[in-house]
C-alpha cells in the first residue's frame, strides 16, 4: 500500500510553552504576535532565515521579547 501522505518541514521562531511567532490581522491592522498554534507560525525555509527574521524581529518589535517566556526564543524545525 502507497502513502499518500506528505511531510512538510519548516523553521519557525519557537520559545518555551510552546509559543511561536505568527502574524495576525485585526480590523486590517497586522501585528506580529506569539501563537501556540504551530500552524499559524511564520515558516522559513532555512535556519537561517528564521533566525535573521528574531533578530530583525528583537530590534523593531523588542515588546515581543520583553516576557521571561520569551527570552529563550531560538529557531526550531517542524515537521507537518
Amino acid at each position: 500500500m502507497k502513502d499518500d501522505t506528505k511531510t512538510e518541514f519548516a523553521w519557525l521562531i519557537e520559545t518555551d510553552g510552546p509559543h511561536y511567532i505568527g502574524v495576525c490581522s485585526r480590523g486590517g491592522t497586522y501585528r506580529y504576535e506569539w501563537t501556540r498554534d504551530a500552524n499559524e507560525a511564520l515558516r522559513f525555509a532555512r535556519q537561517k532565515d528564521a533566525d535573521d527574521a528574531m533578530m530583525g524581529l528583537r530590534e523593531m518589535h523588542e515588546e515581543l521579547f520583553k516576557f521571561p517566556t520569551h527570552q529563550g526564543a531560538k529557531a526550531v524545525e517542524h515537521g507537518w
